[in-house]
């Protein structure tokens, strides 16, 4: 809450208490005025705006001039948005005010995401303060305004490219020197393509077959780089298997001593591409992506831990349990000390809360009332609350004309002025003090009649209790 102070100074001894939207003025002794009531010009008037407004820096005015204070909306109203390891930059557009801000993901970090259907890794998340609603543009129902997980980036296992060759020039050989003449081929060529082979990077795998079918041999092989597992060598190698295959230019020749030399020349090849990642990792193509804390891997797929559960270390395949009766208030929790007990901000009469009703927060977490005009909280009661505390916004009272014999005991309190239904307020009546208190929005001033006693049989006038 911002406030400047004020002090109405016009002839007369007297100025109306002018109007403030969106904020209220208070007397040094926490009387709040309604718009339009005389005051004394002396009197020091001091304006409180609402949440997320902000008194406008006119300074000291006085009553016959014409000068307005105003609570103007913040351009920055939006929650303090958390801190994070990685960088963040803010501006705010000249043109429309519109408060942005980015945050870049460290190097070898990702942000992944899904969108229409497609996992998709990208290292910048932007959002923006929505001046209307005072909330981020990433901002949930429940108040989350943490950023997006920055998930660090892991070496793969291996790079593995699944090869179907269809071959012409005789039966099926044993799949052995099948895997030997193409080794050597590999390794006799130029290409860099092919450079894997010859510094051991790349091998073929296991289990290579050969089917006989009509006209030639399909030849079916796994080839598997182990080594430089920074970038995939086996996609470009891939790509211009296809590219020789087209040519005609793969050829693998195979002898014994049992038989002449046959020579295999390649027609058609298919190829699939496929990377493994360590345990805890979402395989993105060709990159590695390690769950980040407050996730774990679901069925393949870095997935938010549940609202009750965290992980506070990255490449989690399940997430640790608060222990009860704790929980956490959002999903993607990242830490032990996120298991609290929580609570739902209540539903708020004639005002409005921050957080907001309904929203999850610790049953700690402070909860500051903006009462609607003609309501205050309690007299002498504080704006901010927890939230297992019960607060409300309560309507005022309006002092009512006094009679000539009345007067209130506060100098500072006079007809028009309102004040919390909650306060007791002292009338003197032919100096007799009575406290009386709001009902129904009125406050009750018994009349001011002199009090009867009686002597004997007597009725005698009394001003004395």
């Amino acid at each position: 809450m911002f406030w400047e102070t004020f002090t109405c100074n016009v002839p007369g001894g007297t100025c109306k208490v002018p109007t403030l939207e969106n904020g209220h003025y208070s007397a040094p002794n926490g009387a709040v005025y309604a718009a339009g009531y005389l005051v004394n010009s002396t009197l020091q008037l001091t304006p409180h705006c609402r949440t997320n407004y902000e008194v406008s820096k006119i300074g000291s005015i006085t009553c016959s001039d014409k000068t307005v204070i105003k609570c103007n909306k913040k351009k920055d109203s939006c929650p303090k948005l958390p801190l994070t390891a990685h960088q963040i930059s803010c501006h705010v557009a000249k043109d429309t005010g519109l408060y942005t801000c980015t945050m870049t993901c460290n190097k070898d970090h990702y942000i992944v995401s899904t969108k229409e259907g497609v996992r998709s890794t990208t290292q910048n998340q932007t959002i923006s303060c929505n001046s209307v609603t005072d909330a981020w543009s990433h901002q949930t129902s429940t108040g989350d305004i943490r950023w997006d997980t920055c998930s660090p980036k892991v070496s793969a296992v291996h790079h593995s490219l699944f090869v179907k060759l269809t071959l012409t020039g005789g039966s099926c050989p044993n799949v052995t020197q099948l895997d030997a003449a193409l080794s050597t081929w590999f390794k006799a060529q130029n290409d860099s393509a092919y450079a894997c082979f010859k510094n051991d990077t790349c091998t073929i795998g296991n289990g290579s077959e050969c089917k006989g079918v009509s006209g030639g041999v399909v030849y079916s092989f796994t080839l598997l780089q182990t080594k430089k597992l920074e970038s995939n060598l086996l996609v470009s190698l891939g790509s211009k298997l296809g590219e020789d295959t087209k040519t005609g230019t793969l050829k693998l020749t195979m002898s014994s001593r049992k038989r002449d030399a046959v020579t295999f020349t390649a027609t058609t090849v298919t190829t699939q591409s496929s990377t493994k990642c360590p345990t805890g990792a979402e395989t993105m193509g060709s990159t590695c992506v390690s769950c980040g804390t407050g996730q774990y891997l679901k069925e393949g797929t870095c997935s938010a831990c549940p609202i009750g559960n965290y992980t506070n270390s990255t490449g989690q395949v399940s997430c640790t349990s608060c222990p009860a009766p704790l929980t956490t208030l959002f999903s993607r929790s990242s830490s032990k000390s996120d298991c609290v007990y929580n609570c739902t901000v209540p539903t708020l009469s004639n005002g409005v809360s921050v957080p907001p009703a309904n929203w999850y927060v610790s049953n700690t977490s402070l909860i500051t009332l903006s009462c609607n005009s003609g309501h205050d909280p309690g007299y002498k009661q504080p704006l901010q609350y927890t939230c297992n505390q019960t607060y409300s916004c309560y309507p005022q009272c309006q002092l009512p004309d006094l009679t000539t014999n009345q007067s209130y005991q506060d100098a500072t309190l006079s007809p028009g002025v309102l004040v919390s239904h909650l306060r007791r307020v002292a009338v003197s009546c032919l100096g007799v003090t009575d406290l009386v208190t709001c009902n129904s929005s009125k406050l009750q001033v018994p009349d001011c009649k002199p009090r009867v006693a009686t002597v004997g049989a007597e009725k005698v006038k009394s001003s004395t209790p």
